[in-house]
């Protein structure tokens, strides 16, 4: 019965593998579309567990499981290796400190040592019995509630974060299985042991996620400030623009002021020619925008140039100007900028006719509405709610700066009180954002 029991058990462990991975992978599809898979790891995590748990000294046959059970997930999730280590190792963890934990309880309250426990067939399992309940539903709580870790997925390409969890994460774990191996002829000393190392191992997770968390802040601060300096980039190669665009007008004001001078009788049409000529071969356009804000017009007129070398098609309406929303200037070109980048982005590998992109500005029951929408592809509906995740990008990219512009337009948002909503369709796509009236909220 115990045999079987413990049998039963590994099954459910190898369950909880691949349910973990699938999870933290974002790839919860892959249990619907690869059932026999699922199967088949089971089967043989369970086969090879066993059997290693037979052969091999007590301690000893952790190091070959989880390097079997990384291999083996790794080739039917089709991922990269060092990311399946980390996975594997996290969902060690889970299963470590659940073990850990309950059976420091039980040698605490029935007085026993470690050999006791193990020696005793009915308390293994009601210890078993009891951790895998708690495991399957930490692991279904992780796997119903899509707690993915970002920089574990395999479009991710920051490499420094999961290095280093690895290399400490994988020291603990061979620490511990070496302490366990060598105390294992000292019983009195397992009880101290086993509550000093997972108490060791708690606060060292616990200092890693807020060290991490710490990070991403940091990392998020330095993008945001290197958006900026972009932003005021692109300002400053506006102004160059405008600088020699005034220069060339000079020049042609001085010529056809000199043509008017030269009293011919034909005057009149070849300065009407040369006028026409001019303003059909300009390199640059302007489009007349009056937004209220000198730093929005210019880098709509950056990007409509921009756009217009790519075949697409800017026009801008305000209806109200943006000093009616209660929006910094900052954050005003910070959320117009980005969005029109995606927008033209999307367009750009567009075979579709006609490409646009509008922006439009208005105000709605005492609300500062600003629509920024084009006719590009449809954004998926998982996409959706993902696309203002911090490095969360739909295009393949080789660097690491990807993902982060909407997670910044998302951060001015909050700091605005402003709130956005996306509709997208095949025939369009609409970035709608509200801000509060200036007049309204100083009411409010």
């Amino acid at each position: 019965m115990y045999q079987v029991a413990e049998v039963f058990f590994t099954a459910l462990e190898g369950l909880i593998f691949i349910l973990g991975f699938a999870a933290i992978s974002n790839r919860k599809e892959f249990l619907n579309n690869s059932r026999l898979k699922v199967l088949g790891f089971i089967f043989i995590y369970t086969v090879y567990t066993y059997w290693l748990t037979l052969f091999l000294p007590n301690g000893f046959q952790s190091i070959p499981v989880l390097l079997l059970t990384c291999l083996i997930l790794n080739y039917a999730f089709r991922g990269k290796f060092l990311k399946s280590s980390i996975k594997t190792f996290l969902i060690l963890i889970v299963i470590s400190v659940i073990e850990y934990s309950l059976s420091i309880l039980i040698m605490i309250v029935f007085q026993i040592s470690i050999n006791d426990l193990v020696n005793n067939d009915f308390l293994m399992l009601v210890c078993s019995i009891i951790a895998k309940a708690l495991e399957l539903t930490v692991i279904l709580i992780i796997y119903r509630f899509n707690m993915n870790i970002v920089w574990l997925n395999e479009n991710n390409v920051k490499q420094s974060q999961y290095k280093q969890i690895l290399i400490i994460i994988s020291t603990v774990l061979f620490f511990m299985v070496a302490i366990n191996i060598y105390i294992t002829g000292i019983s009195e000393n397992h009880i101290m042991y086993n509550i000093f190392s997972v108490t060791i191992y708690i606060l060292l997770i616990l200092s890693l996620f807020f060290a991490f968390r710490e990070g991403y802040k940091l990392e998020l601060l330095q993008y945001a400030n290197d958006l900026k300096k972009e932003n005021i980039q692109q300002l400053i190669e506006f102004n160059e623009m405008i600088a020699k665009e005034r220069h060339e007008y000079k020049n042609h004001l001085n010529t056809i002021y000199g043509l008017c001078t030269l009293n011919k009788q034909d005057m009149g049409d070849r300065i009407k020619q040369y006028i026409n000529n001019y303003a059909n071969n300009s390199l640059t356009k302007s489009i007349g925008i009056n937004s209220g804000n000198d730093f929005v017009d210019a880098i709509i007129n950056v990007k409509y140039n921009n756009a217009l070398g790519k075949g697409i098609e800017i026009s801008v309406a305000f209806e109200e100007p943006l000093t009616a929303a209660s929006i910094d200037e900052d954050a005003a070109v910070t959320v117009i900028s980005n969005i029109l980048e995606n927008a033209i982005e999307s367009l750009a590998n567009n075979d579709k006719e006609n490409r646009f992109v509008k922006v439009k500005a208005f105000t709605r029951d005492n609300k500062y509405m600003l629509s920024i929408s084009n006719n590009g592809p449809k954004i998926p509906e998982p996409d959706m709610k993902k696309i203002f995740n911090a490095g969360y990008s739909t295009k393949d990219n080789a660097s690491k700066t990807r993902g982060f512009g909407l997670s910044i337009v998302r951060n001015e948002l909050v700091r605005c009180s402003g709130e956005v909503s996306i509709n997208s369709s095949e025939e369009l796509t609409e970035f709608l954002f509200t801000f509060w009236n200036v007049q309204q909220k100083a009411v409010v």
